[in-house]
């Protein structure tokens, strides 16, 4: 902890103070954003290892720096909502703290890579290390930094707030002979079975095809679940709620408009949820299965 404080504390005085105004904390899903977002800046927000969590830019200042927690992202050419709105606020960001799982930092270097060509003023903070210890791996940070170009940091959350604040953080020179494999080692964790199995292209390719099918069986076979809702629900609209207002109102055009137009068309759409429903149901479970990639 106290090697922590000194390296950051050295960070902090290497260079001039840069007064730091908009600060960005971005990094890809599940890495940790927001719950250094929240140490930060002392908030509440949500936070959980699902997808979904962070959907939209959260903004707080403490002491004269504006904090930004944006949605994660693995590239600039996001098509949702989402990495857009985080492309927007990276791009007018000051200071980006790059928030890193270290226990899968390979793939987060990609977006490392991409931020610092955008913006130079980049941070790496390294989440998740006592996960990489616990399987056998390490991070020599002072190589990666060097490799990288920029700070790269696993310190109390205090020092980090104090660094930013000041706006010194020290810049070593980028030195490109250096590998990675040098600088971080993943550890040894054994795959299961059942992940090895899935890691097979021809047996990860057939379940998908096979999952899929299956979804549409269910979703639209006259005899499955989706199909059967569908049903209920256009008896529900059309037959019952039809007919309770066909018996009552008397001008046979109304009649006609309200039970064969609106009816019609609003059960005609309302029908068709349980099976939508069924189809975003089962594209959930691929994307967050990690199948699907």
């Amino acid at each position: 902890m106290r090697g922590e404080k000194l390296k950051c504390a050295a960070a902090a005085e290497a260079a001039a103070p840069v007064a730091r105004k908009n600060v960005v904390i971005a990094g890809n899903p599940n890495a940790g954003k927001t719950t250094l977002f929240n140490a930060l800046t002392h908030s509440g927000l949500r936070t959980g290892n699902f997808h979904g969590v962070t959907t939209s830019p959260a903004f707080k200042t403490v002491n004269g720096v504006r904090y930004a927690d944006v949605p994660g992202l693995y590239s600039f050419n996001g098509y949702t909502m989402e990495e857009q709105s985080a492309a927007e606020e990276i791009s007018r960001a000051d200071l980006i703290i790059d928030v890193v799982d270290s226990a899968t930092l390979e793939s987060g270097l990609t977006l490392t890579e991409k931020l610092i060509k955008l913006n130079p003023q980049v941070v790496v903070y390294l989440t998740k290390l006592d996960k990489l210890k616990a399987r056998g791996g390490f991070i020599d940070k002072n190589l990666l930094s060097r490799m990288l170009g920029v700070p790269v940091l696993s310190c109390p959350v205090k020092e980090l707030r104090k660094a930013v604040e000041e706006g010194n953080f020290y810049y070593p020179q980028k030195d490109l002979n250096i590998s990675l494999d040098g600088a971080y080692y993943g550890g040894n964790r054994a795959l299961s079975g059942a992940e090895r199995l899935f890691f097979n292209r021809f047996f990860a390719l057939a379940f998908f095809v096979i999952f899929l099918t299956f979804t549409f069986f269910i979703t639209f076979h006259p005899s499955m679940i989706g199909a059967a809702a569908k049903g209920w629900i256009e008896k529900l609209i059309c037959e019952k709620l039809g007919g309770y207002l066909s018996a009552r109102i008397q001008s046979e055009p109304l009649q006609s408009f309200v039970c064969e137009g609106v009816l019609g068309g609003v059960g005609g759409v309302l029908s068709f949820i349980p099976q939508i429903a069924l189809l975003y149901l089962s594209l959930i479970i691929l994307d967050e299965s990690g199948i699907s990639s």
